[in-house]
C-alpha cells in the first residue's frame, strides 16, 4: 500500500514538472494557450498541496502578495488583472512537494538540453545540414519586425548570427533565457557535480548560451561555495577558456565586445534601446516617478529592451520598493548561510536586473525555488560550510 501510494505521489511530482516545463515556453508551444493552461494548472496544483506557511516567512509573502494586489489594479478590468491577482497562490504549495517536484523538471530540462546540445554541435560546429523549418519568434516585437528563427528537432537557431560559433537558443526564444535558467538550477543546487550528473548538461548549455548574467553568478559562486583549493582551478579554468576563444571568429562579438565600455557606456549592458537611459534620467527627476506610468509603458519608451527600469517606469518608485524589501525579507529568514543568501541575493537581484517580468509565474516559481531548495534538501538544518565542495 505504501508502495503504491510513493507511486501516486512520484506521478503527480512528473505531472507538475512538465507543467513547469510549459510555463518555460519551449518553442514546440509557442503562440499556443497550452502556456497559459499550465499556469492555471500549476494554480490548481498550489492550492490542493497547499500547507501552512512558515511564521518566518509569512511577512515576506504577505508584502509580496500586496505588491501583486497593487499591480492587478493597476491593469484594471481586463484578463491580465485577474491573472496576476492569482499569483500569490502560488506561495501556499508545500515547499517539500514544490522542490521535489522542481527536482525532477531540472532532469527534463537537462535532457532537452542535451539533445538540443547534440544538434547544436552537429549544425553550428561541423556544419550538417539537418532537416529544419522556419518559424516566427515568440517575441511579439521580433515578429513585428520580420524575425523569423530556423527550427530544427529541439534546436533554435538565429540566421543572422554567423561565425564558427553561435549563441545557444536550445529551445528558447534567447539564450538568455538558457543561461538564467542554467543559472538558477546550477546556484541552487551548489554547482554538486558530482551528486547530480543532470548538472552537466545544464553547465554547458549555459556556457555556450554566452549569457554574462551565467557567467557572473557562476563565478561569483564558485569563489563562495568551492575550497579555495577548487575555486582556483574554477578561475584557471575561465582564464583558459577566454583565452582559447579569442582565436576563434565571432567571439569577439559574443564574449569580449560584452566587457567593453564606450562612450562611458558598457556594452555588456544591452538591457536599454533607443535612448531609454537618457530618457529613464529625465523620468526620475518627475512626480511620476513614484506610481509609475502604468503597465505596459516601457514598450514606448525601452521597445525591445528589458531592464529593472521597466518595472519602475510601469508601477513607481514605491512598487517596485515593495517588491524588492519583500524578496529581500524572504532572503534573510531562509536557514542557509551567509554565503549561500549572498548566492541567493546575487541570483535573485540578478534576474530581476536582466528579466524584470514579474508576472511571469515561472520567473516567480524560480525565486521560490533559488530560496527554499537548499533548506527542504537539508532537512531544515543549517549547512556545515567547513565541509566545502
Amino acid at each position: 500500500m505504501k508502495a503504491k501510494v510513493n507511486q501516486i505521489d512520484n506521478t503527480k511530482e512528473w505531472f507538475v514538472a512538465i507543467v513547469l516545463f510549459i510555463m518555460t515556453s519551449p518553442y514546440f508551444v509557442w503562440h499556443s494557450p497550452i502556456r497559459l493552461v499550465s499556469v492555471f494548472l500549476f494554480y490548481g496544483i498550489a492550492i490542493t498541496h497547499s500547507s501552512k506557511i512558515s511564521q518566518k516567512y509569512v511577512g515576506g509573502f504577505i508584502l509580496l502578495s500586496f505588491f501583486y494586489f497593487l499591480v492587478a489594479i493597476r491593469y484594471g478590468l481586463k484578463p491580465s488583472m485577474l491573472y496576476t491577482m492569482l499569483i500569490p497562490i502560488v506561495f501556499l504549495i508545500n515547499k517539500s512537494f514544490f522542490c521535489r517536484c522542481f527536482e525532477k523538471f531540472v532532469k527534463i530540462f537537462a535532457i532537452c538540453m542535451s539533445v538540443s546540445l547534440f544538434i547544436y554541435v552537429l549544425v553550428v560546429v561541423f556544419k550538417i545540414n539537418l532537416p529544419y523549418s522556419t518559424i516566427v519568434p515568440l517575441n511579439s516585437l521580433k515578429e513585428k519586425e520580420g524575425y523569423s528563427y530556423l527550427r530544427y528537432l529541439f534546436l533554435i537557431c538565429d540566421p543572422t548570427e554567423r561565425g564558427i560559433i553561435m549563441r545557444f537558443y536550445g529551445i528558447y526564444d534567447e539564450p538568455g533565457v538558457v543561461g538564467t535558467i542554467s543559472s538558477i538550477i546550477l546556484a541552487s543546487n551548489k554547482y554538486a557535480f558530482k551528486k547530480n550528473r543532470f548538472l552537466i548538461p545544464v553547465f554547458i548549455a549555459g556556457f555556450f548560451s554566452f549569457s554574462l548574467f551565467f557567467y557572473v553568478v557562476s563565478i561569483v559562486s564558485a569563489l563562495l561555495l568551492f575550497r579555495k583549493k577548487n575555486a582556483i582551478y574554477v578561475l584557471l579554468f575561465v582564464v583558459i577558456v577566454i583565452y582559447a576563444l579569442s582565436f576563434i571568429p565571432g567571439a569577439d562579438i559574443l564574449v569580449f565586445n560584452r566587457f567593453s565600455i564606450e562612450k562611458g557606456i558598457w556594452l555588456g549592458n544591452s538591457r536599454s534601446v533607443g535612448g531609454y537611459d537618457e530618457w529613464f534620467r529625465q523620468f526620475i527627476r518627475t512626480p511620476d516617478v513614484l506610481l509609475g506610468l502604468g503597465p505596459g509603458a516601457n514598450l514606448l519608451y525601452n521597445k525591445g529592451g528589458a531592464s529593472y527600469k521597466d518595472l519602475i517606469t510601469n508601477y513607481g518608485i514605491i512598487m517596485f520598493s515593495i517588491y524588492l524589501f519583500s524578496l529581500i525579507i524572504l532572503i534573510t529568514k531562509t536557514k542557509s548561510t551567509l554565503r549561500e543568501r549572498m548566492i541567493a541575493a546575487l541570483v535573485i537581484l540578478g534576474y530581476i536586473f536582466q528579466r524584470p517580468f514579474v508576472t511571469d509565474v515561472f520567473m516567480v516559481l524560480s525565486i521560490m525555488y533559488v530560496l527554499f531548495n537548499n533548506e527542504e534538501k537539508e532537512g531544515n538544518r543549517m549547512i556545515n560550510f567547513p565541509n566545502k565542495v
